[in-house]
């Protein structure tokens, strides 16, 4: 093919065909940079998504060490107060049986013989009539006024005596004496006690309050 372009036009033909042959160079470039740039920005995306979730594993076992330190801590805790609950049951056992055989013995005279003794602690709730109280149970029934009056937690112990005496005088001065100790309550005779006029066997059951120190 015989080329009748002058050279001039030559020239300018062959520029033009240099210029595209680098704009599709460029171009093709530049569609590698933005597919190198789009791809960093996943791998920099995928990193700091790996990042998070490194630190929000490490932010969970720390919450686990320390929840697993404070259950230990806990659990530590409540033995202890549970064995200090312990002692402390246990003391007051000791002193309450003490003041209770302090108070009672004295009271066996020569012509009462004791069969058996049971000592054992327990508790009970007793309402406190405070002034509020009072004044408030006169203008309602008792029902409200037993659910509105405070209640306190007391420890006591609980007596049953068994025994034989030389007669049911003897008996009657003996309850008596019984009676006479305040703390000594709810006094309860088994009514078999009083049957036989010589040498009757008796039972009775009370409550041993000692007076606070």
């Amino acid at each position: 093919m015989i080329n009748l372009l002058p050279p001039q036009d030559k020239n300018e033909f062959k520029k033009e065909i240099i210029f595209k042959k680098i704009s599709i160079i460029l171009f093709f470039h530049f569609i590698c940079l933005l597919i190198l740039i789009f791809a960093l920005s996943l791998i920099s995306a995928f990193f700091t998504q790996q990042t998070e979730i490194v630190k929000e594993q490490a932010v969970q076992q720390e919450q686990q060490a320390q929840s697993a330190q404070f259950q230990m801590y806990k659990a530590d805790a409540a033995g202890f107060n549970d064995t200090l609950n312990k002692l402390e049951v246990f003391w007051r056992g000791q002193v309450l049986t003490s003041d209770f055989l302090e108070k009672f013995l004295p009271l066996i005279s020569s012509n009462v013989h004791l069969k058996s003794l049971s000592f054992k602690m327990s508790s009970k709730k007793i309402t406190l009539a405070t002034p509020a109280v009072l004044q408030k149970a006169a203008g309602e029934d008792s029902a409200q006024t037993a659910e509105s009056e405070p209640a306190a937690q007391i420890i006591f112990g609980a007596v049953r005596v068994e025994g034989v005496i030389d007669s049911r005088e003897g008996l009657y001065e003996f309850k008596k004496s019984l009676e006479g100790q305040k703390e000594f309550q709810e006094i309860v005779f088994a009514p078999a006690s009083w049957a036989h006029a010589a040498f009757p066997d008796f039972s009775l059951n009370f409550s041993f309050l000692p007076a606070k120190k």
